[in-house]
C-alpha cells in the first residue's frame, strides 16, 4: 500500500522568473516536530506557531524561526501578528 503526502507550495520570485518549491513535510510532520525543535516553549504554543507556519505556506525552519521570535506568554493572535508582519517585512 502507498501513501502520498501532500505538500504545498511555495513561489519564490527571481529575476522575474517564477520557481515552485515544495515542501517535502507534511502538514502532520511539521505539527509532530514543532514540539521537538521549540523545546522552550509549552506544547501548546508550539503547535499555534507550526498550525500558522503550515498556513502560511512555510517549513520547518519558519518554526524555528517564529520559535525564537515568540514569548512563552504569547498567544493565537500575537503569534499570528508575528507571522504577518514577517510576511509584510520580512522577505524583503
Amino acid at each position: 500500500m502507498t501513501y502520498t503526502i501532500p505538500s504545498i507550495s511555495k513561489k519564490l520570485f527571481i529575476d522575474s522568473r517564477v520557481y515552485i518549491l515544495e515542501s517535502k513535510y507534511s502538514r502532520e510532520q511539521i505539527l509532530q516536530v514543532a514540539a521537538k525543535v521549540c523545546p522552550k516553549l509549552s506544547e501548546k504554543t508550539a503547535l499555534i506557531i507550526a498550525e500558522e507556519t503550515w498556513e502560511q505556506q512555510g517549513d520547518i525552519r519558519d518554526v524555528i524561526s517564529l520559535s525564537r521570535l515568540v514569548k512563552k506568554h504569547d498567544g493565537p493572535c500575537e503569534i499570528a501578528e508575528i507571522i504577518k508582519t514577517l510576511a509584510k517585512y520580512g522577505d524583503g
